[in-house]
């Protein structure tokens, strides 16, 4: 498919014509219609992902990613309900960012649950007389 992108430019500027990849990137496209009318093509879901600072819903793969683990160990943790388990859109699976937060948050951690930290008092008043 040759997709060719006429850029919308001030009046009277002569018309820049790209072509190829960078052409669905952009932003108007002439679609069968006469120079004067433009229709804006539909993103694509990579294209304005790449724009949003974070998603409220995400796949297995990403839920993974977000948790900086294995797709096959984030499904071996849903299944023992540790991790949260998918909510549905239509027949799709898509986990929550903040239950998936919360169950980050459960884990147990190394050396104990007190202190986070590793030193000091767990409680920052147990010093204060």
């Amino acid at each position: 498919m040759n997709l060719q992108l006429h850029l919308r430019k001030p009046p009277g500027s002569p018309t820049e014509i790209v072509t190829g990849g960078l052409a669905r990137e952009l932003a108007y496209v002439k679609v069968g219609c006469s120079s004067s009318q433009l229709q804006r093509p539909m993103p694509t879901k990579a294209t304005i992902s790449r724009h949003l600072p974070i998603r409220r819903g995400l796949s297995e793969a990403e839920a993974a990613v977000y948790l900086s683990i294995s797709p096959s160990l984030f499904r071996m943790l849903v299944n023992a309900q540790i991790m949260p388990r998918p909510r549905l859109i239509n027949r799709r699976r898509v986990w929550d960012v903040e239950e998936l937060d919360a169950g980050f948050k459960a884990l147990p951690r190394e050396g104990g649950e007190d202190n986070p930290f590793g030193r000091g008092p767990a409680n920052s008043w147990d010093d204060f007389e």
